[in-house]
C-alpha cells in the first residue's frame, strides 16, 4: 500500500537528501572511490604515454591525440554515472511513488554532489595533465582544458541519466551510452574534417563538437611554432594556424564562443536529462 504521507517541501527534501547523500559516502567510501577511480586512472594512463611533447613535426599528430583522448572524458562520466544512478534512481521510484519528495529536490543534491567530485577530480586531471606533457600551460589554454574536462564529466553524467532513465535494464543501457558517446567523438571534429550536411548540422548539437574547436584553439595558436624536420619543407606546419587549417577548424569562431556554446549544451543535456527522469517517475507512478 501506498503511504499517504504528506509530501516533504522541496528545501526540507534538499537538506534532508544531502545529509542523506553525504552519510552514505562516510559510510562507504569506496563510492567516492567509484566517482573518482575513472579520472584519476584517465590522467594516469595519458600521461607518461604523452611525455614529453616536442615541438617536432611528429609531435603535432601527439598533440591532436592528446587533445582527442582528452575528450574522452564523456566516458568516464558515463561511467561515474553507472557506478551510482541506477541505484539512486530505484530509489528515488520508489520514495516518490510513496509521495515522499518531488524530483526536484533529489536532481538537485544528485547534481550538487555529483558537481563537487567533477570539479575537484578534473582540475586535478587537467592541471598533471597539461603540465606534465608539454602542452600550453599558461592561463588560457590551461583554463579552458580544465572547463573542458569538467563539461565532458558533466555531460557524461546527463547522457548516462537519459539512458538510464529510458532504459531500466543496466546492460542494455550500457550499450545504448557506449553508442551514443562513440557517435559524439568520432563527429568531434578532430578525426572527421569532411562530413555530409546533414551530419554538421546535426553536429551542432553535439558538445563534444564545441569541446574539439576550445581545445584546438586554444592549443594551436598562431604563435606556436613547430620545427620543420619532415622530409620536405612544403609539406611541413610551421605554426598553429597551419594545424588549425590542417584539421579543417581554421573558420570556427574563438575559444570563448565555443566554451558558451559548451556551457549551453550543458544546461540543454541536463535539462533533457531531469525531463526524461520525470517521464519515467510519471509513468511508473501509473502502475
Amino acid at each position: 500500500l501506498r503511504s499517504q504521507a504528506r509530501r516533504c517541501p522541496c528545501h526540507r527534501a534538499f537538506r534532508v537528501l544531502l545529509s542523506r547523500s553525504l552519510l552514505n559516502f562516510a559510510r562507504q567510501p569506496a563510492m567516492i572511490w567509484a566517482r573518482c577511480f575513472q579520472v584519476v586512472i584517465f590522467a594516469v594512463v595519458l600521461v607518461p604515454v604523452y611525455t614529453p611533447l616536442g615541438h617536432s613535426q611528429n609531435s603535432i599528430t601527439s598533440r591532436v591525440g592528446l587533445l582527442y583522448q582528452s575528450l574522452g572524458m564523456l566516458f568516464a562520466g558515463t561511467l561515474n554515472n553507472l557506478a551510482v544512478f541506477p541505484m539512486e534512481r530505484d530509489v528515488l521510484l520508489r520514495e516518490s511513488a510513496d509521495g515522499l519528495y518531488s524530483l526536484a529536490p533529489f536532481f538537485a543534491t544528485y547534481s550538487l554532489v555529483e558537481l563537487v567530485l567533477e570539479c575537484s577530480t578534473a582540475t586535478i586531471a587537467g592541471l598533471t595533465i597539461v603540465q606534465a606533457t608539454g602542452l600550453r600551460g599558461d592561463a588560457g589554454p590551461q583554463l579552458t582544458f580544465v572547463v573542458v574536462l569538467i563539461a565532458s564529466l558533466f555531460n557524461g553524467e546527463s547522457i548516462g541519466i537519459m539512458l538510464n532513465s529510458i532504459v531500466m535494464h543496466s546492460g542494455f543501457s550500457v550499450n545504448m551510452i557506449n553508442a551514443f558517446c562513440a557517435v559524439l567523438q568520432i563527429l568531434a571534429g578532430f578525426m572527421a574534417n569532411s562530413m555530409p550536411k546533414y551530419l554538421v548540422a546535426l553536429n551542432q548539437l553535439s558538445p563534444q563538437m564545441y569541446a574539439c574547436r576550445a581545445l584546438a584553439l586554444s592549443q594551436f595558436p598562431k604563435d606556436q611554432t613547430f620545427e620543420c624536420d619532415g622530409a620536405s619543407p612544403l609539406i611541413c606546419q610551421h605554426d598553429g594556424e597551419e594545424v588549425l587549417d590542417m584539421l579543417g577548424l581554421t573558420d570556427v569562431g574563438n575559444v570563448s564562443g565555443n566554451l558558451i556554446g559548451l556551457a549551453v549544451c550543458c544546461v540543454a543535456y541536463r535539462a533533457l536529462s531531469f525531463a526524461l527522469l520525470r517521464y519515467r517517475i510519471t509513468r511508473q507512478s501509473r502502475f
